[in-house]
């Protein structure tokens, strides 16, 4: 298992915990940009194509971003810094160094 899938795992992991949390607290606007943000993550799981890594790191991120900033809640301003900044972190460090990496091709 490579470094970006176990961190897409994580991801995947918290997302979904996070999305029961929410779902207990009546958070439904919270959920669908969270299941928005998620659905793609197990494809991404032994991707060697980087582009689709790197729209994962750019527009997908930015599109779920922008989805949370509309909802107004406890719940979501918490979610991002506890949740996802540490591994979204990570995986940004992995994807600038990729270009010196042949594992992952431009196909």
């Amino acid at each position: 298992m490579s470094e970006l899938d176990w961190i897409y795992q994580r991801i995947l992991m918290c997302g979904l915990v996070s999305v029961r949390k929410a779902l207990r607290l009546g958070e439904y606007e919270y959920c669908k940009c969270e299941i928005e943000h998620l659905h793609e993550l197990p494809t991404l799981i032994g991707e060697e194509n980087i582009r689709r890594h790197k729209y994962y790191a750019t527009g997908t991120r930015e599109l779920y971003k922008r989805c949370l900033g509309v909802i107004s809640s406890e719940f979501t301003r918490n979610h991002i810094e506890s949740a996802y900044v540490g591994y979204w972190r990570d995986l940004d460090r992995i994807l600038e160094n990729e270009g010196h990496n042949s594992k992952l091709l431009f196909v």
